[in-house]
């Protein structure tokens, strides 16, 4: 039997039952799902449910940063892979070297704006 190849938590779909909706999408779409949830319903004047979906979204957020580091350490014990010509072609790079800040702090960020307009 073939081994299974493990499959890049960055592009895998992932499928959520969150506490009022059912969510289907890569690890990045949850979050953000999830952080306009909580945005709403902070907007509605419901502060449990607005943090109740900034966990969700934290939780996906931690996915993309695990991957991310995992990315990184795979790529810094290969060096000279990068340089082989049957190659990604530099997608590896351009997944752990994100042009945006880290997606952890976005939660913080996004929960601090949350409780001062609230």
């Amino acid at each position: 039997m073939g081994a299974r190849r493990e499959s890049n938590p960055l592009t895998r779909t992932y499928e959520s039952n969150g506490p009022d909706v059912k969510i289907r999408g890569t690890a990045r779409h949850l979050a953000d799902k999830y952080l306009q949830l909580a945005r709403d319903a902070h907007r509605a004047g419901d502060p449990v449910s607005a943090e109740n979906h900034l966990q969700h979204a934290e939780h996906y957020f931690r996915l993309i940063v695990a991957a991310q580091a995992g990315f990184r350490a795979t790529d810094e014990t290969h060096p000279d892979d990068s340089d082989d010509e049957n190659d990604d072609g530099g997608l590896l790079n351009r997944v752990t070297k994100p042009a945006e800040p880290a997606p952890q702090p976005m939660v913080v960020q996004t929960a601090a704006y949350l409780r001062k307009v609230g």
